[in-house]
């Protein structure tokens, strides 16, 4: 058994490399762009932002209140573009279908919900972004924080940071 464990710490020293290396990439602005005219589009339509957060059905509750609050903390810094972003916990969601199913009538006054969706098994954290027009009910976009973490509750809290930059970056391609 030493030999997994060493390789279990290898796997794990690797993997926190690439996330590192998969933020500072995302942040100098690396990643593919979005086109400048979707990066106005979705400026200007999606200025009223409700986010919340809710495990998937195979994790417990324990998280969410932790990751909404680093959210919160960082979202005045990277979507202070933006006319109205607020924070929501205890919002019933519906994880049993592919996609969160939200009473979006609960957010008059908004353009969208990203519904932020956690789980976690063993060793490995995931941190789903679902975008949904308020208007349509659409899922105008996906995304995913996956890594592999001996402690994967700090990992998801540690990706409540994370989640203000991604928006900005990868939904508005600012």
């Amino acid at each position: 058994m030493p030999g997994k464990s060493v390789n279990m710490k290898k796997a794990l020293k690797i993997d926190t490399i690439i996330f590192t290396a998969l933020m500072l990439y995302v942040i100098a602005g690396c990643e593919p762009e979005l086109s400048k005219h979707y990066s106005l589009k979705r400026q200007d339509e999606y200025q009223h932002i409700a986010i919340i957060c809710v495990p998937k059905s195979d994790a417990g509750p324990d998280y969410t209140n932790q990751i909404l609050k680093e959210v919160e903390n960082n979202t005045k810094n990277h979507l202070g573009f933006l006319k109205k972003v607020d924070c929501f916990s205890g919002i019933p969601v519906d994880m049993v279908s592919t996609l969160p199913k939200v009473d979006l009538g609960n957010f008059t006054g908004y353009d969208a919900v990203l519904c932020l969706a956690y789980s976690y098994e063993f060793d490995e954290a995931y941190l789903d972004f679902y975008m949904l027009d308020t208007k349509t009910t659409k899922c105008i976009w996906y995304h995913q924080f996956a890594s592999a973490d001996v402690d994967p509750g700090a990992k998801l809290v540690e990706y409540g940071k994370w989640v203000p930059v991604a928006v900005k970056i990868a939904f508005y391609g600012l």
